[in-house]
């Protein structure tokens, strides 16, 4: 992590946010129909006013925890996309 990100982990709980923020997606228990619907609905929104009409890449994908609400969250495992082999588990 860059120094900026480091104090913006310290700070917030999270190394990617304001310049440095990264698009991520949080996962959630289940959801009802309604309220998947709703949410999928405000997401494809969002991405047609952003103006966003090509592909996004996606690199890697990483599995944060949250051990309790108001606890910061901590990397448990990266992925980067293209291969068994490249599985990396974070430090505990």
């Amino acid at each position: 992590l860059t120094a900026r990100q480091l104090e913006h982990l310290h700070r917030y709980g999270y190394p990617f946010v304001l310049e440095d923020f990264r698009f991520h997606m949080t996962l959630t228990d289940a959801l009802d129909e309604p309220t998947c619907a709703h949410a999928l609905n405000s997401l494809c929104e969002a991405y047609a006013a952003s103006g966003a009409h090509l592909p996004v890449p996606v690199a890697e994908i990483a599995i944060y925890r949250q051990a309790e609400a108001g606890q910061r969250f901590r990397a448990l495992h990266r992925a980067p996309l293209g291969g068994v082999e490249a599985v990396q588990e974070m430090p505990a």
